[in-house]
């Protein structure tokens, strides 16, 4: 897909008759369909062409707006696909499902990586906190974690790995639906890991001990900040 930067259409204040394919030209035209999050609304992706260039993004409501919609797309020579998950890059599908507040935050780490005993905060911790501007750290021994308030525990997981020193580990708390990067720990094997392990824990996140992690957006952080690691050790997970 070449990307884009796509209308986009809150179909509550677009009028039936909106230009949606007007720079569509000639190519071939589809809308992918398909359901928010809240099963009450609806999103659309208007794509053209073999490569599926991203044109405009509509969002409304299915009572209200997806008959008209789908009879303007029929009437502009538009197929309409219905999907899951439209067939787009994960992270414009994205940017247009969700309502979270951490939208274009949550999958940021700490702008600084946290030095030894301390955990550096990214985009995805608790709003309205001062998380959100990925400045804030917290001592490794520290009661309690900023994880997001609205997550439930069990969207939690925590990927442990190595650091560069033979010592030394990584630790990268996470929060799923939506993905969010919420921390990132760094300390000591010997004296800091059990007890630090042992809290989030109590949190409710579930451990995997690794030495690549699996989330794309974890290893360009890791690929970003390469002297935090050893580039040799690129295996997969395994569940703690």
């Amino acid at each position: 897909m070449n990307q884009r930067e796509p209308v986009f259409y809150n179909l509550e204040f677009t009028e039936n008759d909106a230009p949606f394919w007007a720079e569509a030209g000639n190519t071939t035209r589809c809308a992918f369909l398909m359901p928010l999050p809240d099963p009450s609304g609806f999103v659309a992706f208007g794509v053209v062409g073999s490569d599926s260039t991203l044109l405009f993004v509509a969002r409304g409501r299915v009572h209200e707006h997806l008959g008209a919609f789908i009879a303007s797309m029929n009437g502009g020579g538009a197929r309409v696909e219905l999907y899951a998950r439209a067939p787009l890059p994960w992270d414009v599908v994205k940017r247009y499902t969700s309502d979270d507040p951490y939208e274009n935050q949550e999958t940021e780490g700490p702008r600084e990586p946290p030095v030894r005993g301390l955990v550096g905060y990214g985009g995805g911790a608790d709003a309205g906190s001062v998380q959100l501007q990925q400045a804030s750290t917290a001592t490794l021994s520290a009661a309690t974690l900023a994880w997001p308030s609205a997550a439930l525990p069990s969207t939690r997981r925590v990927y442990v790995m190595p650091g560069a020193a033979t010592d030394e580990f990584l630790a990268f708390g996470v929060c799923s639906s939506p993905d969010r990067f919420v921390f990132l720990a760094r300390g000591r094997k010997s004296d800091e890991l059990e007890g630090f392990l042992a809290r989030v824990r109590l949190d409710g996140a579930t451990v995997e001990e690794c030495t690549w992690p699996a989330p794309l957006y974890l290893q360009a952080y890791l690929n970003q900040h390469a002297s935090l690691y050893q580039p040799n050790l690129r295996t997969g997970c395994a569940a703690a």
